[in-house]
């Protein structure tokens, strides 16, 4: 099992400190709607591309804003299919917390339909596993093992309370 190597340091203690004062700085900064709303789009441009990315998407951070504008920058299409899928997970989320809903189960499987829709067969977009999974390092050897698929659900649920 991947077991990450860190140590909780003084220095690690002081940037989580001076995050925390950030954070409550600009919790508390009153933005005009339209500064909003170009905020909002910017850090979906880059979650598209660095959560898209650590999955191996080759797009450039100009290429994802292009291709989430309606642009193809590829013939590739499965990885603008990707990064245009993620969005609309994103916008899910954003809709249900605008609702004042959480997320709950039958959200994370809605959410897995929305980003694998048109990239694995229909029978696999928007459930649960029925194999096993494992994670493999550099050298083709598992690094991580998954619950296995009875244990799935079970665990999500536990994950959401």
């Amino acid at each position: 099992m991947f077991a990450p190597n860190y140590t909780v340091s003084d220095r690690l203690l002081s940037a989580i400190a001076e995050i925390e004062s950030l954070h409550a700085c600009v919790a508390q900064t009153r933005l005009l709607p339209k500064r909003a709303a170009d905020l909002h789009y910017r850090a979906s441009v880059e979650m598209a591309h660095s959560s898209t990315s650590i999955e191996g998407n080759p797009l450039t951070l100009k290429q994802v804003e292009s291709v989430l504008r309606g642009k193809d920058v590829t013939r590739r299409k499965h990885v603008e299919t990707e990064v245009r899928n993620y969005k609309k997970a994103l916008e899910y989320i954003d809709q249900r917390k605008a609702e004042g809903l959480p997320l709950v189960y039958k959200d994370l499987l809605t959410l897995h339909g929305l980003a694998m829709k048109d990239l694995l067969p229909r029978g696999k977009v928007g459930a649960l596993r029925i194999g096993a999974i494992n994670i493999l390092g550099r050298d083709e050897k598992p690094m991580y093992t998954g619950p296995g698929a009875r244990a799935v659900r079970k665990k999500l649920e536990e994950f959401l309370i």
